[in-house]
């Protein structure tokens, strides 16, 4: 529940946090975190179902969190308890792109991270129902966009640990076949800019 008084309960449990932000940081927190759901989703352990927040955020949020909302690091995981719930539901902010450029790149974070569509398997066949793993390193990419032109990025590939499919951002790869997805998605990749970076184009406005 998302009233003040819950929310003041689950604040006021940690110690000095409640003296420590305002409502300016509280809803910093909230945003960031919003745009943050899938890179919380994929460090979950392979039972978790994405239908709740988990109770704890990885270490890397947990840090970039810290530094963008100027919060101390002690007190981000009485702020993750208190809004977690709110911030599975949010949509998040595009006002924090700037803190993201500054705070997220040397932790692999950025605003505009690419992901598969799916954090579970689509292959027909495949009896795995866990939530799909991230097995290997996000690449570093070059995303070219109208409104921000080209922005320093991440792409992240998740792989089923029962038909060892890997899905990529615009295909998914088994067997050696690549399968492109069949929904139209919203960042096409366009090239290779050198052996450790690609890069893609928004298809929409942004």
């Amino acid at each position: 529940m998302d009233t003040f008084t819950e929310i003041y309960k689950q604040l006021n449990a940690v110690p000095g946090l409640c003296d420590s932000i305002g409502m300016e940081k509280a809803m910093a927190f909230i945003r960031m975190a919003a745009r943050l759901k899938d890179k919380i989703t994929v460090a979950q352990p392979p039972s978790f179902q994405g239908n709740s927040p988990p109770s704890e955020l990885p270490p890397d949020v947990a840090s970039f969190l810290a530094s963008a909302a100027e919060i101390a690091p002690d007190f981000i995981h009485g702020c993750w308890t208190a809004f977690s719930s709110l911030i599975w539901r949010y949509e998040g902010d595009e006002r924090v792109s700037e803190a993201l450029k500054q705070y997220g790149l040397d932790r692999s974070i950025s605003g505009r991270m690419l992901f598969p569509p799916t954090h579970h398997c689509t292959e027909p066949g495949c009896i795995n129902k866990k939530q799909l793993r991230q097995k290997h390193d996000a690449s570093h990419v070059v995303l070219y966009t109208l409104s921000e032109g080209a922005c320093a990025s991440f792409a992240h590939t998740l792989t089923c640990d029962v038909c060892h499919t890997r899905y990529y951002p615009n295909y998914s790869v088994k067997d050696g076949l690549r399968t492109y997805y069949t929904t139209i998605p919203n960042t096409i990749q366009v090239g290779r800019i050198n052996m450790s970076s690609n890069a893609f184009l928004t298809s929409s406005s942004t």
